[in-house]
């Protein structure tokens, strides 16, 4: 086969053409053209129509390419589509910002994959470990105000805020995040449980647990007034059972019950005032001597009405620490040897490096005693002549040149009131029972 030129256009074409594939002019004589339908395939060569199935020109012998059907076409068509839509998500997800990506990972509680996507992509990186950081805290706030508004249950919550807990940056907070949401469970359980036992009328477990309801609870309010409102019932009933006590004259215990209401409701003036008046009457006595002690008491009777504390307790002896004039003093009660109190002793042991600041106590509580006890009935001034060489009155009581005594004798107590300093300072108020008398190991 043979190319030749066409005669009419100049076209090249095979030899064995019967028309010019270019513009149709017929090549060989008595050739007609066959024309190809629409729907038929034509040689590229020749121009002969040829059958879809043909692979070679039966005319000139060309190779014949076949064509593809419109089937073929729509699939290999929506083959490509669905392939550019996977690179699509492929490049998406592969140029995400790293932030999205940690928290995608971090939510889907793939730690590793995070941790991979933290130290490859935002270490090191401050801008973006602000951003995880600040992300992270919003997110713990978020899932916090879903829990605070009933959106989330509370296992939904704990699980969303486990997840952000285990984050690198924010981490820290988001466990804090998660004491609240602890904290703000057990209120309402304990809501829960204080109205069941309201209606049990257990008033004071039903107290107890209103009283732990939490600020940010919304059923806090509620919880304030039913506090308020129980309390006053609480106080009304362990009042009540606190004068029936007193009544029987059991002070101990009518001010046990005043404390267990003051534990139960907190510092509450009422029971504090009341704790007070119960004291009182716990050590009120009528007719007593001294203090609040009686001539031939016990010593198991002073204490039980002594109101300081004992220091010591040797059988025979009751220390106690006490004050007297704005003085620190020792008393000492003094017991013979049936148990019976005859005599009581102030010891002076307030510290002044002026003795004359002594002298002047001893006046003031001379004055006192006699508005008490009327005049002295014996004033007993010693003075030294060497007193007159001293510069002050408090250096000749230093130096133990001058003493000072007064003397009430009473129908049932002598009292002795000196000061003196032979070797050290003795500022001393005895009392002496006239009537209950010392044995002769206490004389």
């Amino acid at each position: 086969m043979a190319i030749i030129s066409c005669p009419e256009c100049g076209g090249k074409v095979s030899d064995v053409a019967s028309t010019c594939i270019h513009c149709g002019y017929p090549l060989k004589e008595g050739h007609q053209e066959t024309p190809a339908s629409k729907s038929e395939k034509t040689c590229p060569e020749c121009g002969r129509a040829v059958s879809e199935k043909d692979s070679t020109c039966p005319e000139c012998g060309a190779k014949l390419k076949k064509a593809l059907n419109r089937k073929g076409l729509i699939g290999i068509f929506v083959g490509v589509v669905a392939a550019a839509c996977i690179l699509a998500v492929i490049l998406f997800f592969g140029n995400l910002n790293p932030v999205a990506k940690y928290i995608k990972n971090i939510e889907s509680s793939n730690y590793d994959s995070a941790l991979t996507v933290y130290n490859s992509k935002i270490l090191g990186n401050s801008e973006l470990e602000s951003e995880l950081e600040s992300t992270i805290r919003q997110l713990a706030d978020e899932t916090y105000e879903k829990y605070l508004k009933e959106e989330l249950s509370e296992e939904q919550a704990k699980n969303e805020i486990k997840n952000y807990s285990e984050s690198v940056l924010g981490g820290n907070y988001a466990k804090l995040v998660s004491k609240k949401i602890d904290g703000l469970a057990t209120s309402r359980a304990n809501y829960i449980q204080a109205c069941e036992e309201e209606s049990n009328n257990n008033l004071q477990e039903a107290y107890k647990h209103f009283a732990k309801i939490a600020r940010e609870d919304p059923n806090y309010e509620a919880a304030q007034a039913k506090v308020k409102e129980l309390a006053g019932q609480i106080k009304a009933s362990y009042i009540s059972e606190a004068e029936e006590f007193i009544k029987s004259k059991k002070y101990d215990e009518a001010i046990q019950k005043i404390d267990d209401a003051s534990a139960l409701l907190g510092n509450d003036v009422e029971l504090n005032k009341l704790k007070a008046e119960y004291d009182e009457k716990k050590y009120e006595r009528d007719d007593v001597d001294l203090r609040n002690a009686k001539w031939g008491d016990s010593i198991e009777t002073v204490k039980r009405y002594e109101k300081c504390e004992i220091l010591e307790d040797n059988g025979s002896t009751l220390f106690v620490s006490d004050s007297l004039d704005g003085m620190d003093v020792w008393v000492i009660y003094y017991f013979n040897e049936d148990d019976q109190l005859f005599g009581i002793l102030y010891s002076i042991e307030e510290y002044y490096t002026n003795y004359d600041l002594y002298l002047s106590a001893y006046e003031n509580l001379a004055n006192k005693l006699t508005e008490k006890y009327g005049t002295p009935d014996k004033v007993n001034n010693r003075r030294s002549s060497m007193a007159n060489y001293c510069s002050t009155e408090g250096m000749a009581l230093q130096l133990g040149y001058i003493a000072k005594e007064r003397v009430w004798n009473l129908d049932n107590m002598e009292i002795d009131y000196t000061i003196s300093c032979p070797n050290e300072l003795y500022f001393l108020i005895s009392y002496t029972s006239t009537e209950i008398k010392a044995t002769a190991e206490n004389d």
